[in-house]
């Protein structure tokens, strides 16, 4: 008799244990919305450097290296600050227009200075 009463009490502590905690939280169902954009997205990863490689003739590492950075300086004076481009190297100005790209303006940001 001791047996089934440990048994019992075991069995209704384990229920009032299961009833108490809250377990794990419901979770809503996806949305289509970003899971689309996602999609699009990673299209677009894929696409975008082919397009670039079938234009220019070239492979897209040569291409990343090519176009990786384009340094800006920015110049402080007592009147004004100026931000101006690198210039380009000769291999970014054979690509740029084989993509229809226009290239950037040399000069940025003429701002006089805050007194």
């Amino acid at each position: 008799m001791a047996l089934g009463i440990q048994t019992v009490a075991a069995g209704g502590a384990r229920s009032q244990r299961s009833e108490s905690s809250p377990g794990p939280a419901p979770r809503s169902p996806p949305q289509e919305e970003p899971i689309g954009a996602h999609i699009v997205f990673c299209w677009l990863a894929l696409v975008l450097p082919r397009v670039a490689e079938n234009r220019t003739g070239e492979t897209s590492l040569n291409l990343g290296d090519e176009l990786q950075r384009l340094p800006l300086v920015t110049l402080a004076t007592d009147q004004r600050t100026v931000t101006r481009r690198s210039l380009l190297t000769p291999g970014r100005q054979a690509i740029l227009p084989r993509l229809d790209l226009p290239q950037a303006s040399l000069l940025y940001d003429f701002l006089p200075r805050a007194s």
